[in-house]
């Protein structure tokens, strides 16, 4: 995927459902993490804007249906978020769904994202934290070029 200069990346770790980093032997799939504050986005949640891309050949087989793994517990933000609307995602050579969660904790937007390559090869997670117009329109450009290579994951 293709970041803004200035963003800070985190390319190794590996990652369990929720997210957590692990060893690669225990994790899902790697993941990739860029924002401009690194420590706010790992500590104080999407405090900071930026954007967290896993991907996963476990989770393409554990989940077939991309609405129930945007459903599953680790990805329920009602908490703290207002619902927004959900549609599909539709980039070839990925499709799948995405679920928009504002105003969360009253200050940014989440927009979660699991789509998957015709093939289902993998399934590629991207949780993008937006706080501005500028931020969501880099998301739309993550949006735009994200790509995973489905035949390198574990």
């Amino acid at each position: 995927m293709e970041v803004p200069s200035g963003r800070e990346v985190d390319t190794e770790k590996y990652a369990d459902l929720e997210g957590n980093d692990v060893s690669e032997s225990e994790g899902t799939g790697p993941a990739i993490t860029a924002s401009f504050d690194l420590y706010a986005w790992n500590n104080i949640g999407g405090q900071a804007p930026g954007v967290y891309l896993w991907a996963s050949r476990v989770m393409a087989r554990s989940f077939t249906d991309d609405d129930r793994f945007l459903d599953s517990h680790s990805l329920d933000y009602s908490y703290f978020c207002e619902r927004g609307a959900r549609q599909d995602f539709d980039r070839p050579p990925y499709s799948g769904r995405m679920q928009e969660w504002r105003n969360c904790s009253g200050t940014y937007d989440q927009l979660l994202v699991a789509a998957a390559p015709e093939d289902r090869g993998c399934l590629v997670t991207l949780q993008i934290a937006t706080h501005s117009e500028a931020d969501r329109e880099t998301a739309r450009h993550i949006l735009d070029t994200f790509d995973a290579d489905c035949g390198a994951i574990a």
